[in-house]
């Protein structure tokens, strides 16, 4: 990504990454019957939902928040 807020976008993306990693460890938790625990939860949402996640917050923040229009933004 040749974006100047890269930086920002990592920072951000980071705390919504631990966030959706707390829903799934809850959702898991519940379907287990138990408190699945964090390295567990984490396994599986890298194993079943990174890649979709990431390639959306990315054109997400490219198309709603970032200003510069660059050429990442033109690839979605």
């Amino acid at each position: 990504m040749s974006c100047d807020k890269l930086v920002d976008l990592l920072k951000n993306e980071k705390q919504d990454l631990i966030s959706e990693i707390e829903k799934d460890k809850w959702y898991l938790s519940e379907e287990a019957g138990y408190d699945v625990g964090w390295n567990t939860a984490k396994k599986h949402f890298v194993e079943t939902y990174l890649n979709n996640w990431a390639e959306g917050y990315r054109k997400c923040y490219c198309s709603l928040v970032c200003e510069n229009r660059c050429e990442e933004y033109k690839k979605w």
